[in-house]
């Protein structure tokens, strides 16, 4: 989401609202318990988010990193 944010130019003061409207309801309910604050900054929604999903890299991220790498003809893919 943070790359979606970024790419659409939504301020950092509205991220995790919109990062809260945007999800289902089975992450909603995972993320956001009942009776817990609902006006949460993006940071700790991307904590909570981290440590309940896990800590990969973005499509993005992994994109970029291997964009240049090619395989050669007679190239293992060892030798990258």
């Amino acid at each position: 989401m943070e790359d979606f944010f970024y790419v659409t130019g939504v301020p950092s003061s509205h991220q995790a609202a919109s990062a809260r409207l945007s999800v289902g309801d089975a992450a909603r309910r995972e993320l956001f318990s009942l009776g817990a604050a609902r006006d949460i900054s993006w940071d700790e929604l991307k904590r909570r988010v981290l440590d309940t999903y896990g800590h990969g890299e973005s499509l993005i991220q992994l994109a970029v990193r291997f964009n240049g790498l090619k395989q050669r003809k007679n190239q293992s893919i060892r030798e990258r």
